[in-house]
């Protein structure tokens, strides 16, 4: 089975300018998930859609090759990002290139591991390689005590019925991460799909679950992945000489 992993990134980005290529500790942004879908070692090729001249030289430069842009016309503000891989698998049609599976992987998702990529991949093939992976993180409260906020600043609840019940009473939910998805390359190619549908779930924890749009994202991604790097750098508690006694392990004290 061929996959092509294709990686957006528009050069017209509002809320954050230039946010696919800025430096997120001390690297392009976009270097992390090129980076990751080549370590996961299941693409047969890695395609960054873009319009912009910009982008292609950052990513020419970071050893990924950019072999065609993308019109403008499917580069605005408006644009879904179906259309987007389907223009991209099309245009690899016409060169004689085909796949069989597509995977999207946003730009801007520098905490994704290339094992995500592996173990997502993994429960898509196990499913017949049917039915799209969408990577999802679950929500730290339930969704059904959400509130709505008017402009004075006064909130209503959404679902006030849902209020008083506890939280163990209630079936955990799910955002999209906005990370990475994985689809048949032929339901792409349907011109009547326009995304959605019947889609399996691939869990990715909350503290790598991030999605960068605006400079709050920003600050939480750098503040996680620099915790990120320094856990993995910290000694384990025997290394450090430190013992948890068998009465602390059973809950004695």
């Amino acid at each position: 089975m061929t996959a092509l992993c294709i990686i957006p990134a528009r050069g017209g980005s509002k809320r954050i300018k230039s946010k696919n290529i800025l430096p997120f500790l001390g690297r392009p942004m976009i270097s992390y998930s090129l980076d990751a879908a080549r370590d996961a070692n299941i693409f047969s090729d890695i395609h960054v859609s873009t319009e912009s001249g910009d982008i292609r030289d950052v990513v020419e430069g970071l050893g990924y090759r950019v072999p065609f842009l993308r019109p403008a016309a499917l580069a605005d503000d408006h644009t879904p990002l179906v259309p987007v891989l389907r223009w991209v698998l099309e245009a690899f049609v016409d060169r004689g290139v085909r796949f069989d599976s597509v995977c999207l992987l946003m730009s801007c998702a520098p905490l994704v591991r290339p094992a995500d990529l592996q173990d997502a991949y993994e429960l898509f093939e196990k499913n017949g390689a049917e039915h799209p992976v969408l990577s999802v993180a679950r929500f730290s409260a339930p969704a059904e005590w959400a509130y709505n906020r008017d402009d004075a600043g006064f909130l209503s609840a959404r679902e006030p019925e849902t209020l008083s019940i506890r939280s163990q009473d209630l079936r955990d939910s799910y955002y999209d991460t906005g990370t990475f998805a994985i689809f048949p390359t032929a339901q792409i190619l349907d011109d009547s799909y326009q995304g959605g549908g019947r889609m399996l779930s691939f869990i990715l924890p909350s503290w790598r679950a991030v999605d960068i749009d605006s400079a709050d994202d920003l600050v939480h991604a750098e503040i996680l992945a620099r915790g990120i790097a320094a856990k993995a750098q910290a000694p384990s508690p025997d290394d450090a000489g430190l013992h948890i006694s068998n009465a602390t392990n059973s809950g004695q004290t």
